[in-house]
Formats: structure tokens, sequence, C-alpha cells
């Protein structure tokens, strides 16, 4: 399945970059969203099969500190290799805080820096790619909340993928409830490390 994966976005990357199919561009926001929507509501029915809430109730406090944890670990991270980067260990800092939601942190750094907006945007959806192909990999080896702090605050969409691939629905959970824990911090987060 990630061969398919990675077979479709080189597809997609040819077939846009060469000006095919360029009439799939004026609706193809739309023909996205209503694919996400059904690849939920199919995950949405399979967690309603198993017995969810009981999970939550379980995984409850732990779910909370692994999205904590997800946003102190990036910035720790971050910090400590900042001086093998050629930007500063504040302007490295104000990119990583943006947890891979490029849609927001890329605006709000723009009054900071339009270039390091373009920096916090790369960061950003380099950080959901990655973690779209690395967490239906690393499935076997480690549990759901672990996995979905490879993709910060936008933990949903790979999730989604992840469970599409490897069967387990539960990516999906834990993708909303840590995603959403992660992307409230991130307005907060941005504005306050631009002001250090």
């Amino acid at each position: 399945m990630i061969k398919c994966m990675l077979l479709c976005v080189s597809v997609g990357f040819a077939t846009g970059r060469l000006g095919y199919l360029q009439e799939l561009a004026s609706f193809s926001s739309t023909v996205i969203i209503v694919c996400l929507c059904l690849m939920t509501l199919i995950a949405s029915i399979e967690m309603g099969k198993k017995d969810f809430l009981k999970e939550l109730k379980q995984a409850g406090w732990k779910l909370i500190v692994y999205s904590f944890a997800t946003i102190a670990g990036t910035l720790i991270m971050v910090w400590l290799v900042s001086p093998l980067l050629p930007l500063t260990a504040k302007d490295a800092l104000v990119a990583a805080s943006g947890m891979g939601w490029y849609s927001l942190a890329t605006g709000l750094v723009f009054e900071y820096s339009p270039s390091l907006s373009v920096v916090t945007f790369v960061y950003c959806l380099l950080r959901e790619i990655t973690a779209m192909f690395l967490i239906p990999i690393l499935w076997k080896r480690f549990q759901p909340p672990e996995l979905i702090s490879i993709a910060g605050s936008a933990a949903m969409n790979p999730s989604v993928a992840a469970a599409a691939i490897t069967g387990d629905h539960r990516l999906v959970f834990y993708g909303m409830v840590s995603g959403g824990i992660v992307s409230v911090c991130v307005p907060i987060m941005v504005p306050f490390m631009i002001a250090l």
C-alpha cells in the first residue's frame, strides 16, 4: 500500500508539474474533502463496532500526556539541532511551533518574517507527509499514541490514511484527540515564540 501511495504522489506531482489535467484543479479541494469525509465515516463505523469509549477512558490521561509530550519533544529537539540549521534558535522554534498546522502557522509567522513563513510552511507540510508514510511503516512496533505524535497538530489526515492502510481504526480516534489538543496550543505557541 505504501508503494501505491508513493506512486500516486509521484504521478500526481508529475501531472501537475507538466500541466496535465488542469480542469481537475477547479474542484480538487471538493474531491479531497469528500474523500476525507468518506474515510472518516468508514473509520467511525468501525470505531462504533468496537468499544472505543472504554478505550478513551483507559487512555484518557495518557493521551493528554502524549499530546503535551509531542509539543515538548518537538521544541526540545528543534532547539538541540538549531545550531546545525541556517536559522537562529528562535527562528527554528518559531517555525517548529506550528506543529504541522501549515495554514495557520504560516499566516501567524508571515507578519514576523515572510521568509520564515515559507520555512514554516515547508516544515509543517513535510511533518504531515512524513507522518503519512511513517505511521504505517512503524505501526507494528509502536502503540497508536506514540505513532500519532509524529504528525503533531495535523494528526487527523495521516491517521485516516494510516488506518486505511493498516486497518487499525484506533489511529483515527487517537489522531482526532491528540491532533485537537496540539492544535489548540498552536495559536498560543507561535505568537509566544515570536515574542521571545
